[in-house]
Formats: structure tokens, C-alpha cells, sequence
């Protein structure tokens, strides 16, 4: 379905490789990539968003005005290492990792 279910989505290119949208005030990272299917190109969000501190600075360059010097995120290999968020486990997946050992430590602490 591609961002916005299909409609046009106001995007701020971040760098010459990064997408950044803020579609009904939801900010996210999205990636260039190519439909397997149709072949044609299309952004799509990233399965797993980056910390909030990635997202605070696209949302910076994107609030800022014209000729505003901001800080911001670049991702040089074009969107695989922001991909890469979507295999770092949540605090559920890791608790759920250190197996019965993990449980009795948080259970002491």
C-alpha cells in the first residue's frame, strides 16, 4: 500500500538517502525501494522506526526553516543500516531472551 495507503504524502528528503514523511502528524522514516510484483518504485515505511532520538532529528530538519543550519540523520548506505532497527528486540523480546536466569536477577533487583 506504500505510504498514505497510496495518496501523496509530503516528504522531506534527509541527505541524498534518507526519506523522511509526517503524514497525520506521524513521523516516520521511509525507504526507496522497488515492488517485486510491478517493478515500479515506491516509498514504503521502514518496518521498525529508530529511536526517538533519530526521529527528533529528521523532525528538527524537517521543522527547520530555509537556510537553518540543523543537526540531523544520514544513513550512507542508503537505508539498510535504518532497516537494520528492525532486529533489535523491544524489552519484551529481551527479557523474554535471558530465559528463566534473566527472570530470577530482575526478580531480585
Amino acid at each position: 500500500t506504500g505510504l498514505g495507503d497510496g495518496e501523496a504524502v509530503p516528504t522531506t528528503r534527509v541527505g541524498p538517502f534518507v526519506v523522511f514523511t509526517n503524514h497525520n502528524n506521524n513521523q516516520r522514516f521511509a525507504l526507496w525501494q522497488e515492488n517485486e510484483t510491478t517493478g515500479n518504485w515506491g516509498l514504503r515505511d521502514l518496518p521498525a522506526q529508530p529511536p526517538a532520538n533519530f526521529v527528533g532529528g529528521a523532525s528538527n530538519l524537517y521543522n527547520a526553516d530555509p537556510n537553518e543550519i540543523v543537526m540531523g540523520v544520514v544513513d550512507p548506505s542508503r537505508g539498510p543500516l535504518l532497516d537494520i532497527y528492525k532486529d533489535v528486540p523491544g524489552l519484551e523480546e529481551r527479557i523474554e531472551q535471558s530465559g528463566n536466569v534473566g527472570k530470577v536477577i530482575i526478580g531480585l533487583l
